[in-house]
């Protein structure tokens, strides 16, 4: 087995002998593209377009020759015959003949398990390709991209390494983890409190106080803020390295909501006990990974108890939290059946019941399936009341308001989906920046606001509007990489056709760092969709909808399943999902212009053509570079097909 290894020094190690092979920039960069994109092979016509870009492309396919006569000399004819397939048109790596650090880092980070995470402090030897200085433009800009990822992948589990280890108490390794992640971010908050923690937990108060005085030096001098006050709060005078009562709820700070999470199952048989409090741990960690609300696990015990069960009064959680998610675990005979409630404190109003039942079989996973569900469908609840308790408030253009009512009125606007309310979303966006810069979830909806807006051709630039949709993005990943929002919405702007396989690579670790970020695994269906991958496309949109059904982005789910079926020929199936998209979102127009396309293709004109009126109705126009921006297939024939039904219909797209 060849290693290739791109993690800090470029290098081909070849058996027997395993010291690096004589090969130069080129040729490693070459091998390090076909690594990653195992085990698929790669076009002699994009790897030259890549690689040798600044010749012409006759020249460029026959430097590629050389570089492959080059490699396959270094290997021997039998060692390089095992690891490559090489055709006319295609040149690839074989699967199990080859090794690779960066594909073995993204294993290791996707696991839950802290000796899985650990691999990656042996795997994680340095940035990305940081050595290869290949003048292709076209071949750094797709390795800075892929630089960022395994930088954002490597912190992210480390982050959760070291948080398993400190609860663990193995500070040792936690303080490895922690130092790792400073290494490769020095601005990485997370990184730093984690660090702090190790030194305390050791009883170095005098190094995490020295520690932190550097930090706060370091962030001021980088970024002109303090570090978050939760850092501080740790090495304050007085204080104790133990957890803190959550923060009330409604500070003067415009705080994000808390959700307390409360196991209210009745007494269970000693075999089944730990089962709830698992499910409740496991809600906590999905809802723990959103940079929209706060969360915390609270003992049912630290409240009144009336009677022979549990129950947690409004009064006694006023000061804890804003919404309160009671959790109730049964378990009868083989089949289980697990209940959550969730409840507004501040007038006892419920929000939103679910309940699921199950076979009682394999423990761990069933956990992780319920809590996921509860995290996904939760979430939004929590964010859709506050705010349209927002929107119903009256305000003046002169009260000063707090960052967060900004944003959940911004949010609001935003949904209404009309351009009139995107603009002044967006208008309230930038004055809520005003009130803190760095707010992940203030960046996200910018960009978002720039997608709705080359989506619904409210603008006549649109590739302007999906430019600042990207810059947006691309600041939230910049202040907050371990975000799994941030990730989501660089993945969403990057859904461009020339930008789709970095979409996917985006909303993937969206998923990595957010399990529970239902919105991103939709849009993740979509993307695939364009990329031809239909049939998973379209089991991602079903997970989406098993997950979270009552979701605002549910139609959109049904729409990129009725266009799976559309593109592979299934038109019935077709019809049927975009009709039951329309009834969960009778108000987006471009539902209407994909009914028309289908209708179009069935032979029903008349149909079709009413279709597509109820589309312009609602629109008012629709570019060509609207449409193409919003079905970016990177095969441009189902684009083109897509233009002849609509014109069939009675549209006038020029394809």
């Amino acid at each position: 087995m060849i290693e290739v290894r791109a993690l800090g020094a470029t290098t081909l190690h070849v058996p027997p002998s395993r010291v690096a092979a004589p090969l130069g920039m080129k040729a490693l960069a070459l091998l390090v593209y076909l690594a990653d994109n195992a085990p698929r092979p790669v076009t002699r016509d994009a790897l030259a377009e890549l690689l040798w870009e600044r010749v012409p492309p006759a020249q460029g396919r026959g430097s590629l020759r050389q570089e492959i006569r080059r490699i396959k000399k270094t290997l021997g004819d039998e060692t390089f015959n095992k690891a490559f397939t090489v055709s006319d048109n295609q040149i690839g790596l074989v699967d199990g003949a080859f090794s690779y650090d960066a594909g073995e880092m993204e294993s290791a980070a996707a696991a839950d398990a802290a000796e899985g995470l650990a691999r990656v402090l042996a795997l994680y030897g340095g940035d990305f390709l940081g050595d290869n200085a290949s003048r292709a433009d076209s071949f750094q800009h797709w390795a800075t991209e892929r630089r960022e990822y395994f930088k954002d992948t490597a912190v992210a589990a480390l982050s959760r390494l070291g948080v398993l280890d400190l609860e663990a108490g193995r500070t040792d390794r936690a303080q490895r983890a922690a130092d790792r992640i400073i290494a490769i971010d020095p601005l990485h908050e997370p990184g730093h409190e984690i660090l702090i923690r190790c030194h305390l937990a050791n009883g170095r108060r005098g190094q995490a106080r020295a520690h932190f005085e550097r930090f706060r030096a370091l962030m001021l001098r980088e970024l002109a803020i303090e570090p978050m006050r939760e850092i501080a709060a740790l090495v304050a005078p007085g204080a104790a390295p133990a957890a803190r009562k959550p923060a009330a709820a409604g500070g003067e700070d415009g705080a994000r909501p808390m959700i307390a999470v409360l196991n209210v199952s009745s007494p269970m048989a000693k075999e089944h006990a730990y089962l709830a409090g698992g499910v409740v741990d496991q809600i906590v960690a999905n809802l723990l990974k959103t940079a929209w609300i706060r969360v915390a696990s609270l003992s049912p015990g630290l409240f009144s108890q009336s009677g022979s069960g549990v129950e947690i009064g409004q009064r006694d959680l006023r000061d804890y939290a804003d919404y309160v998610l009671r959790v109730d675990v049964r378990v009868a005979a083989d089949r289980i059946a697990i209940a959550a409630m969730l409840t507004r404190v501040a007038d006892g109003a419920a929000i939103f019941s679910d309940t699921m039942e199950d076979e009682f079989a394999e423990l761990l996973t069933l956990q992780r399936r319920v809590a996921l569900r509860i995290a996904s469908v939760f979430e939004p609840l929590v964010l859709d009341d506050q705010a349209r308790r927002e929107a119903a408030v009256n305000w003046s253009e002169t009260e000063d308001l707090n960052h967060w009512r900004l944003l959940m009125r911004a949010r609001w606007l935003f949904w209404t989906t009309t351009r009139e309310n995107n603009l002044e979303a967006r208008r309230i966006l930038i004055r809520a920046l005003k009130t803190d810069p760095r707010n992940v979830p203030t960046h996200c909806i910018l960009a978002f606001s720039h997608m709705l807006d080359a989506w619904s051709d409210w603008t006549a630039d649109i590739d302007g509007a999906v430019g600042e949709a990207r810059n947006w993005a691309e600041k939230a990943v910049q202040i907050a990489p371990n975000d799994g929002w941030a990730q989501f919405a660089l993945g969403v702007a990057c859904s461009a056709p020339e930008t789709l396989e970095q979409a996917r690579d985006r909303l993937l670790h969206a998923l990595r760092l957010a399990p529970s970020l239902v919105a991103a695994t939709g849009e993740l269906a979509r993307v695939l969709v364009c990329l031809d991958e239909t049939a998973e496309a379209r089991r991602l949109a079903d997970e989406a909808l098993a997950l979270s059904p009552y979701d605002q982005h549910a139609g959109l789910w049904l729409r990129t399943k009725a266009l799976a079926h559309w593109l592979e020929g299934d038109l019935a199936s077709a019809l049927d999902l975009i009709d039951f998209a329309l009834i969960v979102r009778p108000g987006w127009p471009q539902n209407h212009y994909l009914r028309a396309a289908i209708l179009a293709e069935m032979g029903d004109d008349p149909a079709a053509r009413t279709a597509l009126g109820r589309g312009v109705e609602l629109m008012g126009s629709y570019s060509d570079a609207a449409l193409r921006i919003g079905h970016p297939f990177r095969d441009r024939a189902h684009y083109a097909r897509l233009v002849r039904a609509l014109n069939r219909a009675g549209g006038g797209f020029a394809g």
